[in-house]
């Protein structure tokens, strides 16, 4: 199966804002606008380092299906109240269930092959593990997060469970 990762251009957007989840995933996956203005946002600081975004839109058989969303925290440090885990954190993942030319691409190992690479692009940089939360419910995504490999903290952040994926 070829899905890649590639980045998010002028050139791809347009095809990315129309993708979207069923109407019952809705209330567990934020729109796909708010996760291109998240990550196209400037990146904040904290001490003088960088708080990054890195943002790919995700392809199966040459189709743009999805995104992906990081957020790399520059060194472990809470801030009172915590808003950011220390280390990388999923923000976003989409896989969609519109694409035209493919019809609903879910259930086909997109989205672990996603988080596989963005696994591999947070442990090159260094982080030993990769933070994500979820809300709750019948049609959440915490099923499919578990399936591959993260483990629940215990923690609720933003009113979400929190899991974490050791790199």
């Amino acid at each position: 199966m070829s899905v890649t990762l590639v980045r998010v251009t002028k050139a791809n957007i347009a095809k990315l804002v129309k993708l979207q989840v069923s109407k019952e995933q809705k209330k567990y996956v934020a729109p796909i606008k708010a996760t291109l203005r998240l990550g196209k946002s400037k990146p904040e600081t904290y001490e003088g380092q960088p708080v990054a975004y890195w943002m790919r839109a995700i392809k199966y058989k040459q189709q743009h299906v999805g995104i992906i969303l990081l957020r790399f925290n520059p060194k472990p440090y809470l801030f009172k109240p915590s808003n950011y885990q220390p280390g990388a954190f999923l923000i976003r993942l989409m896989v969609a269930t519109n694409v035209p030319e493919l019809k609903n691409v879910q259930g086909l190992g997109i989205g672990r092959k996603a988080v596989a690479g963005a696994k591999a692009y947070a442990k090159k940089l260094g982080y030993k593990k990769l933070y994500s939360s979820f809300v709750p419910g019948k049609h959440s995504p915490e099923k499919f997060y578990l399936r591959v490999g993260f483990k629940k903290t215990g923690k609720t952040i933003w009113g979400e469970k929190e899991i974490v994926l050791k790199l």
